[in-house]
């Protein structure tokens, strides 16, 4: 339509569509017909939408899998020893102690998680929140692949503890400070 008559093109003076028409595309792709009306539909189309609630979300699942991760790390490390490849926590894990092991990262993670969050509403935050994910993401997929596969490293971990390799990591059961 032009100027209101069917079967006329509807582009502006300058060849683009109006705002009006490319609202109303947008809004046919993102509620199928049926649920245009209801609340579902708007509410999880805010939610998809909003950039500070996708980092607070990839913030929440960072801070699921940096726990989980911490569980494991000490669970390993209390118990037959692990290989830390992390320079940084091998350090801190040289000091014997499982509670500086838990001060440590909740500090450098939450230290991240926080900046992050205070930065939610820009661009690079979500940009770093993703990364973090991902990379996050990885960790928990290494600890599950270890985790399922233990029993075929036993000579690996033995050979490891025997040989005080530099990466070998044993600590005693947690005690506090």
């Amino acid at each position: 339509m032009k100027n209101g008559r069917p079967g006329e093109h509807v582009l502006d003076r300058g060849g683009n569509w109006p705002d009006a028409l490319c609202m109303m595309s947008q809004t046919a792709i993102l509620e199928p017909s049926g649920f245009a009306d209801s609340g579902l539909a708007a509410a999880s189309r805010r939610w998809l939408l909003t950039r500070e609630q996708r980092v607070i979300t990839l913030l929440i699942a960072v801070s699921l899998i940096s726990i989980a991760d911490l569980v494991m790390t000490l669970t390993y490390a209390t118990s037959v020893g692990m290989m830390e490849v992390n320079p940084i926590a091998r350090m801190v894990m040289a000091f014997n102690a499982p509670w500086l092991v838990v001060l440590w990262k909740a500090t450098t993670a939450g230290f991240g998680i926080t900046v992050l969050t205070l930065l939610r509403s820009r661009g690079i935050a979500e940009i770093a929140a993703w990364i973090c994910f991902a990379a996050m993401l990885l960790l928990l997929a290494h600890w599950i692949d270890f985790n399922t596969h233990i029993v075929l490293y036993t000579e690996e971990l033995t050979h490891l503890y025997d040989s005080d390799a530099h990466c070998w990591v044993q600590m005693t059961a947690m005690t506090t400070p």
